[in-house]
């Protein structure tokens, strides 16, 4: 059910679900297949496809820090459902088997954003807690 991005899935409407999480711009299929194809193990990308259409995905990054004695954080970004499928646990599996990868790659911890009106579901559905808060500048 959960799988790894493919290329086919830019025509089974992955960045049309990005869309439904914030502003993706106008990709093409070329832009998509570039980044497609440089991607790398620090840098996973989960998908749920039903109906011949991604309807659920997330983005696992690794970072390797000084920190920690040279440890690793793992970042869980981009978490969106499609509206017409979501209460069916679709976010919950995808942030869970990202939390897993994220946890054999020896990540001293895991860290997600999200907006003030998702921290309780990712409190009571994927056992995170809010630590700190998240200061953001945005670059044209």
């Amino acid at each position: 059910m959960i799988r790894s991005l493919e290329l086919q899935d830019f025509n089974k409407g992955y960045i049309d679900l990005l869309k439904q999480l914030t502003h993706v711009g106008d990709i093409s299929y070329d832009s998509y297949k570039f980044f497609y194809e440089n991607l790398n193990d620090n840098h996973i990308i989960l998908v749920i496809e039903k109906d011949n259409k991604i309807v659920s995905t997330g983005t696992a990054l690794i970072e390797t820090k000084l920190i920690h004695n040279c440890g690793k954080v793992g970042h869980i970004e981009d978490i969106v459902t499609h509206k017409d499928y979501r209460g069916n646990g679709y976010a919950k599996k995808i942030i869970n088997k990202l939390k897993k990868y994220i946890n054999q790659q020896d990540c001293y911890k895991v860290i997600l954003n999200c907006s003030h009106e998702n921290k309780l579901y990712y409190e009571k559905n994927v056992n995170m807690k809010q630590k700190g808060i998240c200061m953001v500048e945005y670059f044209k």
